[in-house]
């Protein structure tokens, strides 16, 4: 769509970064890892930047998934890994843009988790979940990013589930959805906040020990509750918050063992 209403021209005119990743498999706190990511910002409806690139996960990609993705071992052994210095520039080009994601809590989760293992806080964003409003504009429907392309004559240019053809994809998708009467008289923040996430709640959820000990990159004791209501005592290394299924969780490290920890922040008891 290249010409806007006037119902839709004043969500159109702000900077978006449309995103998409594919993975090694559906968990990043399993050691699930990204194999591709890309990244599409617009200005006023309008291509100005990407961001795309295969990654090298250090893991194999099982046979399963490159089935979906038809990403090999082959296609990433010569790709960069994910590792602090790309993650600084995938947060550099994120900016203060909203991000935009098809079944976006799956997507953040797994850059929140990648950028989380580099050492890196991701916090600040606000974030756009087309799946959400293709419920809602199309409820009992299928919605998935293949079967609302077709109801608007969207054409792939290329492989769906490779991340910069479903990206594109999807920026297409958003525009039209700007149009439909269930979005168009809807502010930015009413739609974030009926179809999106954000992050700018941390500092509810993750006290503020915590973020000391992140800042000054020191160990933390303190007592935990388990998922059966038992307490533990630990001591760890905070290493970033990162955020899925729409929780706060502290990736950590074991003092001992230095075996990477997985934390639910609200479980925190207290701190020694």
């Amino acid at each position: 769509m290249s010409i806007f209403s006037l119902f839709s021209q004043s969500l159109v005119k702000e900077d978006y970064i449309f995103f998409d990743v594919e993975t090694t498999g559906l968990n990043p706190f399993m050691q699930d890892k990204i194999v591709e990511i890309a990244m599409i910002k617009t200005s006023k409806g309008n291509i100005v930047d990407s961001l795309t690139s295969m990654i090298n996960p250090g893991v194999p990609i099982p046979n399963e998934v490159s089935q979906i993705n038809n990403i090999t071992d082959n296609m990433v052994k010569d790709a960069p890994a994910l590792d602090k210095k790309f993650g600084e520039k995938i947060v550099a080009f994120i900016g203060e843009n909203i991000l935009v994601a098809h079944n976006a809590g799956f997507d953040l989760g797994f850059l929140s988790a990648e950028l989380a293992r580099c050492g890196i806080v991701f916090e600040r964003w606000r974030a756009i979940d087309t799946l959400k409003i293709a419920k809602t504009i199309f409820p009992g429907q299928k919605n998935k990013l293949e079967a609302i392309m077709r109801r608007y004559n969207i054409m792939p240019e290329g492989d769906l589930h490779r991340a910069l053809i479903d990206t594109d994809g999807l920026r297409k998708i958003f525009f039209e959805f700007l149009e439909e009467a269930e979005i168009r008289n809807k502010s930015l923040d009413e739609i974030i906040k009926e179809f999106g996430f954000t992050g700018f709640n941390i500092h509810k959820f993750i006290p503020g020990q915590i973020r000391e000990a992140i800042i000054e990159n020191k160990n933390i004791s303190g007592k935990y509750k388990k998922r059966d209501g038992s307490t533990v005592n630990l001591n760890i290394i905070p290493v970033a918050p990162v955020w899925s299924d729409n929780k706060w969780f502290l990736l950590s490290r074991d003092s001992l063992s230095n075996n990477e920890i997985i934390l639910y922040c609200e479980n925190f008891v207290e701190f020694f």
